[in-house]
C-alpha cells in the first residue's frame, strides 16, 4: 500500500492484476512473474501522483 504525502492510501490489488494478466481466480502464477509483477507495482507506486482526494463521511 502507497501512502501518500497528504495520507491518502493508494493500494494496487494484485489479484485484479493477475485477472487483468490472464490468470484465472484459482491460479497462482509462477514465481518469477509474481516477482515481476511486485517488482512493478513498486516502481507503479512511484509514478502516482494523486490529483485530489475525497473523504466518506457520514451525516
Amino acid at each position: 500500500m502507497l501512502v501518500t504525502c497528504n495520507g491518502t492510501d493508494i493500494e494496487i490489488n494484485i489479484k485484479q492484476v493477475h485477472r487483468y494478466l490472464g490468470y484465472s481466480a484459482g491460479y497462482k502464477p509462477p514465481a518469477c512473474i509474481l516477482s515481476l509483477i511486485g517488482e512493478r507495482v513498486e516502481q507503479t507506486h512511484h509514478l502516482i501522483k494523486p490529483a485530489y482526494s475525497y473523504t466518506f463521511k457520514n451525516y
